[in-house]
């Protein structure tokens, strides 16, 4: 697949609007990257493929499907890494370990967050690092680890605090807002209102980040006692109709706090109203929530002895605790789905990778002898003489003699066994630094890179010595009774301004002359300095 190939203004508008729903319409995102995703994969573009894949695990997080997030992020994973899409696998970190943390899989979430902080970092976007440390720290708050909670709720605030610009707000907010609320549970007052200030120093206008706010400043007046402070927040908010928004479980989830805030003051009337409000909405999204909920409404019952009410309470309580433990067998089974279907991904694509290699080494290597064929050792060459510690470099190159009397008198069977054996006895004494390759017909050639000038004489007798030993018996040879070769060879120290071909050229110079000669015998050709 190409990576720079260039989009088309339907893969560009595909991606613009997966951007502009992914917060409003989930089940539009998801179609938009499945038909992206088709796009790409027909057009061979890799940026699409791995954008489709990531918000793909990004849609199925928000809406629950844990299970079916493991194979796209293998494959997200996948391209991200293969081809350096650094700013996708960012996302996809943390997607990543968002996905895990609701699998109760802490381990494997912190190991995304932490591998995405260092993206973010090297990428410059602060924003994003903000997010993971905040992450990281509603990790360590769900444990009720409150003091490396505050830690991480601090680190991502002071990440951004200093680039305040618009998009950086409403996260700065909900930093801070989490600082005074772990503060309270430390019993730390003056941190928590040193943090709410800062908040509204912020001066955010925006709903979601004005009742954040509120709600935290009222755990804040209900652990240092004020209660009319805490009340009048409770009331500014009902009467400015906050409590409105479309956000379901948002509403629930402040006014579950503000809720204990004024029963921790023994604010009788403003905890029922607050109860109220929460009774309005279907917060059955989240078991968590329900959970807290019907803590509070045990709470309140047992306060005022509302005894009817807190029968229904328990009875309540009890269903919750059912469904949360179904839930949490069925959180377990979904984690081990995803994880045995990303060991099955990862299986299928090892497989893919081996037999890719499998195809890669068929095209790069001589089919008869398996030694490296001539356009693979002309790149071994390139890549070899770009390196920065090369020293010494030299060719070897080697013919059968008579070669061509040899196939016509034995058969081409025959000839073919000879340079099968040939090639056998290059590579059985090969050495490091060493690379064989048949150049075509009865020609071979050996790259010798940082080898000494001894090294390559002693390589080149071994050659001579065993493949006398041999003894194959050559007919119609006219100065031996047994098949001989002729070598050519030089060995240089590598220059700046030196060429590859030019010592090439002189290992052929020297074969050629060895050839001239009646052949059966070496001779080395010296770089002479122009």
């Amino acid at each position: 697949m190409s990576r720079k190939k260039k989009l088309n203004s339907y893969q560009t508008k595909l991606m613009e609007r997966i951007l502009e729903v992914r917060y409003t319409d989930l089940e539009e995102e998801k179609q938009l990257c499945k038909r992206l995703l088709d796009v790409s994969e027909a057009e061979q573009y890799t940026y699409g493929c791995a954008f489709a894949n990531v918000y793909l695990v990004d849609s199925h997080l928000a809406l629950g499907e844990y299970s079916s997030c493991g194979f796209y992020l293998l494959r997200a994973s996948t391209l991200c890494k293969d081809y350096g899409f650094e700013d996708l696998m960012l996302v996809l970190c943390n997607c990543a370990g968002l996905c895990y943390q609701k699998l109760n899989d802490d381990q494997t979430a912190l190991s995304y967050f932490l591998e995405g902080k260092k993206l973010a970092e090297k990428l410059g976007d602060i924003s994003m690092a903000g997010k993971l440390y905040n992450n990281i720290g509603y990790s360590f708050a769900s444990r009720e680890d409150w003091e490396t909670a505050r830690t991480y709720f601090q680190l991502a605030y002071s990440i951004i605090e200093h680039n305040l610009v618009e998009e950086n707000i409403e996260g700065a907010v909900c930093y801070l807002t989490n600082i005074a609320e772990v503060c309270g549970h430390l019993g730390d007052a003056q941190g928590a209102r040193q943090a709410l200030e800062n908040c509204d120093a912020l001066c955010d206008d925006s709903v979601y980040s004005r009742i954040r706010s509120a709600c935290s400043w009222c755990a804040y007046y209900a652990i240092t006692g004020d209660r009319r402070k805490c009340g009048e927040k409770v009331d500014k908010l009902i009467e400015d109709g906050l409590l409105n928004v479309e956000d379901q479980f948002f509403v629930c989830d402040m006014a579950e706090g503000m809720c204990a805030s004024m029963l921790k003051i023994g604010d009788r009337e403003r905890c029922k109203k607050l109860l109220d409000i929460i009774e309005e909405f279907e917060y059955d999204v989240s078991l968590s929530l329900m959970y807290r909920i019907q803590i509070l409404k045990i709470q309140y019952y047992q306060r005022y002895r509302e005894e009817d009410e807190l029968r229904q309470a328990y009875q309540d309580y009890y269903q919750v605790v059912k469904k949360i433990t179904a839930l949490e067998d069925e959180m377990r089974s979904q984690s081990m789905l995803s994880k045995i279907q990303i060991h099955q991904a990862a299986v299928e694509h090892e497989q893919m990778i081996k037999q890719r290699k499998v195809l890669e080494n068929a095209s790069q290597l001589d089919e008869l002898t398996g030694l490296y064929n001539r356009r693979s050792f002309n790149k071994l060459v390139t890549k070899m003489t770009h390196r920065e510690n090369l020293k010494t470099l030299g060719y070897i190159m080697l013919d059968v003699d008579y070669f061509k009397q040899y196939n016509d008198f034995y058969g081409h069977f025959q000839g073919d066994v000879v340079l099968r054996k040939v090639a056998h006895i290059l590579s059985h004494h090969v050495m490091e630094g060493l690379y064989i390759s048949r150049y075509g017909g009865d020609e071979f050639v050996c790259l010798c890179v940082n080898m000494k000038d001894q090294e390559v004489k002693s390589y080149i007798e071994q050659v001579i010595a065993v493949l006398k030993r041999e003894k194959i018996h050559h007919e119609k040879h006219p100065g031996s009774e047994v098949l001989t070769v002729s070598i050519g060879y030089c060995n240089e120290n590598f220059r700046d301004g030196m060429e590859p071909d030019e010592l090439l050229n002189l290992a052929d110079q020297a074969l050629y002359t060895v050839k001239a000669n009646g052949r059966n015998g070496c001779a080395r050709k010296q770089y002479e300095l122009g």
